[in-house]
């Protein structure tokens, strides 16, 4: 798989979070789009420790797609933390 999108699907914290758990053993990923759902500081975890490595060793992710997701600056700050 190379691209998911589950955009604009009303998915929160933890229909986010269960989808990037789901994303642990996929390689190859390029592009992940979460646009238009409500997320908060729960789904910016996740989204943060996939980012930083934790799903990241084997995929090479050049689009990360979080336009229209209620994030806050704190949410936003932590996921380009990772």
């Amino acid at each position: 798989m190379r691209s998911l999108n589950i955009a604009d699907n009303s998915l929160t914290d933890p229909g986010v979070t269960a989808a990037i758990r789901s994303l642990l053993n996929v390689t190859g990923l390029l592009e992940l789009n979460l646009a238009h759902n409500a997320m908060g500081m729960g789904a910016a975890s996740a989204i943060a420790g996939y980012v930083a490595g934790s799903g990241c060793h084997t995929c090479p992710l050049v689009r990360l797609v979080l336009s229209h997701a209620g994030l806050t600056d704190g949410a936003a700050q932590l996921i380009v933390r990772g």
